[in-house]
Formats: structure tokens, C-alpha cells, sequence
């Protein structure tokens, strides 16, 4: 007896690598997988000097803080399972890059790169540090106020600078000063905020939907927005509120090169293959060399073939389908990537393939490709 289901790696690290003259906007990314170990990779963060990425692995609800050297590809762990919550933040490096911040539980801790135990910094909620500068600036809550402080160099008590105020600030995902260090990055629901610092003046700019992470460009004006829910990344300019988009990726956290040249990312449709457990527990990887996510398998009635849905960009999906046999995979059909509801299932004789999709899928990929008929309508139509 077999059983099949999707083994999601969910989100491995890659990079976005851009022309070395024109730099991020206007460039299609070339992408670079940098990880492929099971589990979420999230949140990266470049070191100052580029050369290595601080990033989080593990499951929704529990993450351990990694760091990988870029040249080599090694990866560490620096602290197991150190964060609870859905939502989780990317790591600040310190200004030499021997020292990493993070919050979780309500307190801002610091671990050394080389390895070690965290310590405690000071409550609060979110943490950034102010470029070329040792200081870092923390968000805490105290009730319904949002408090600033900062610590001004390592081993020195926080000291309270200012308040944020709005009405919107209901939800705080991340804090980032500006590489100029003149404005202040809020990332909250449902609005980016931009504060002047350090007078706090506050301007508003609406996103829709709400961008799952934000980055600062070079030029301190514009910002990366990668939005997950989107299956986009755009280039926001923080003065006219102007948006440009770069490229489509299911990207949750992204973060900029100090040279402006490339982009740390977490691709969520990068990989999930398919794994084949028999009755004897043991485990065979049936897409293992794949980067595409798969999913929704169903063996046909012989064994012989296994038929599943497989998203080959943020925009398109398709039925593939494996044979047992030859160890090869066929496409089958090609569809939007939202346009399928429920799995794939064979005829009785192995020789069809059913498929349930969305009002209006069929126009874009049954009614154009050979051998694929829509055979009835199920529902209402608005």
C-alpha cells in the first residue's frame, strides 16, 4: 500500500540578482535558489557587507533564527525555536555584523553570530538600527501607546525618544529608518506610514492589499513592497505614492543588498514536492528534482500513473501527470493558477482525467488546447 501527499519545503530563500549598472527598477529578476532544506524560510536580512543572510526556518507558530554564508552556502543555527506566532520578523544585524536583534514574546534579544546564548536588550515589539550607526531604535507597547527608544550602543539601558500617534497603528508589523536616516518606515494595517525623523510628522500612504513586508531602496525614497497575497513585487515611491511593478513572485519578506544590486528573498511557490510513503513507513520523493509546487495527487486506478496540479509560475498552473513506470512527468493541461478547485480524477480506465475549475477557466485553457472539452456547468453564475 502506497499513500502520496505534498511534503511542502512552503518557502525557500533565493536571491534576485539585477543588471549591475541600472540596478532594481525596471528589470525582470533573475532568481537564484539559495536554500532547499524543508520547512518555512522566511524573513532574510543581509549583513552589512553583504556577504552572509540572517533568515528564519521552521513552522507557522514556532522558528529558529539561521545564518548562511553566501560564498560557501553553509548554514548555521544560532538559537532553536525561539520565536512563537504566526507573523515572523526579520532579524537586524548589528553595525559590524558580529550581533543579531530580534523580537518575539514582547522583548528585543541579541545573540552573537558566532554562536552563544541570547540576552535580553529591553521590552518592545519590533527593532531596527539607525544606518552606520551602533544605535538601534525600538517600538514597544505601553497599553495603547506606541513608545520609541533607543540604545544607543551595546550594554546601555534604552532611553524613551517619542511616541507614535494614529489611529491606524492598530497592528505593527515592522520598523526600518531610512538609509539617509530621515525618515521612519512603518508598516502597519491597513496603511504604510512614513514618519520624518526625528519630528515624527506622520503622511499615510494606502496600500491595498497590505503589503507583507517592506524594504528601503538606496535612494531613500522609494520602497520594495512584496505581497504574497498578490503574487507581486512593486516599487513604492514614498513621496508621490506612485507604484511601480517589478516582477510577479509569491514573496512574503524580501530584503536589499547594501549595494542596491540584489534582493534577498523567500519564494513561496518556489518548491513543494510530492513524497510516496509505503506501508513499510518508508519514503520515496516522487518530484524531488522539481522547483515547482505540487500538489492535489491522485493515483489512477492501476497505480500505474499519478495525476496532480503543479503551479509553474504565480500565474499558471497545470495537470501533470507521473508515471510509475518510466520515472517521467507529462503536462497535461495548462490553467490559470486559481482557476482549479478540487483534484484530478482518472476514468475508470485510466484513459480521461476530470477536472472542476472556476467560471471562466475553461475559456482560458480547455476551449484552447487540444484534447480538452468543458462538459457541463455546476452552480450559479452573477
Amino acid at each position: 500500500t502506497n499513500w502520496l501527499w505534498p511534503a511542502t519545503a512552503a518557502a525557500a530563500i533565493a536571491f534576485a540578482i539585477f543588471a549591475p549598472k541600472e540596478g532594481i527598477r525596471g528589470h525582470k529578476l533573475k532568481i537564484e535558489r539559495i536554500t532547499s532544506e524543508r520547512g518555512q524560510h522566511t524573513a532574510p536580512s543581509f549583513s552589512p557587507d553583504g556577504k552572509s543572510i540572517a533568515y528564519l526556518k521552521g513552522n507557522a507558530g514556532m522558528y529558529s533564527l539561521m545564518m548562511r554564508v553566501l560564498d560557501t552556502g553553509k548554514s548555521s543555527v544560532l538559537t532553536e525555536n525561539f520565536t512563537r506566532g504566526l507573523i515572523p520578523y526579520p532579524p537586524t544585524w548589528s553595525a559590524d555584523g558580529t550581533r543579531l536583534y530580534f523580537a518575539t514574546s514582547g522583548k528585543i534579544w541579541q545573540i552573537a553570530v558566532s554562536g552563544g546564548t541570547a540576552s535580553q536588550v529591553a521590552p518592545g515589539s519590533a527593532v531596527c538600527r539607525f544606518p552606520g550607526s551602533e544605535a538601534i531604535l525600538i517600538l514597544r507597547f505601553d497599553g495603547d501607546r506606541r513608545i520609541l527608544s533607543i540604545v544607543d550602543r551595546p550594554g546601555v539601558p534604552p532611553r524613551d525618544v517619542g511616541e507614535l500617534k494614529g489611529d491606524s497603528l492598530n497592528r505593527l508589523d515592522k520598523i526600518s529608518i531610512s538609509p539617509d536616516g530621515k525618515k521612519l518606515l512603518v508598516l502597519g494595517r491597513p496603511n504604510l506610514s512614513i514618519f520624518d525623523w526625528p519630528s515624527l510628522a506622520r503622511r499615510d500612504i494606502p496600500v491595498d492589499p497590505p503589503p507583507s513586508s517592506a524594504a528601503w531602496l538606496a535612494d531613500s525614497r522609494h520602497i520594495l513592497l512584496p505581497n504574497v497575497l498578490r503574487n507581486a513585487m512593486i516599487i513604492l515611491d514614498s513621496e508621490s505614492g506612485d507604484s511601480r511593478f517589478i516582477d510577479a513572485h509569491a514573496v512574503y519578506s524580501a530584503d536589499i543588498s547594501p549595494d542596491g544590486r540584489r534582493i534577498v528573498m523567500d519564494d513561496w511557490l518556489i518548491d513543494s514536492d510530492l513524497v510516496e510513503f509505503s506501508s513499510n513507513g518508508k519514503m520515496r520523493e516522487v518530484t524531488a528534482g522539481s522547483l515547482f509546487l505540487e500538489q492535489s495527487p491522485r493515483w489512477s486506478n492501476d497505480g500505474r500513473f499519478l495525476a496532480f496540479r503543479r503551479y509553474v509560475s504565480s500565474s499558471e498552473s497545470e495537470i501533470a501527470v507521473f508515471d510509475r513506470k518510466t520515472q517521467t512527468i507529462s503536462p497535461v493541461v495548462r490553467l490559470p493558477a486559481l482557476g482549479t478547485v478540487v483534484s484530478p480524477i482518472f476514468s475508470p480506465d485510466g484513459k480521461r482525467i476530470a477536472l472542476l475549475v472556476t467560471l471562466g477557466a475553461e475559456k482560458e485553457a480547455g476551449a484552447t488546447q487540444p484534447g480538452v472539452r468543458m462538459i457541463g456547468e455546476i452552480g450559479e453564475k452573477n
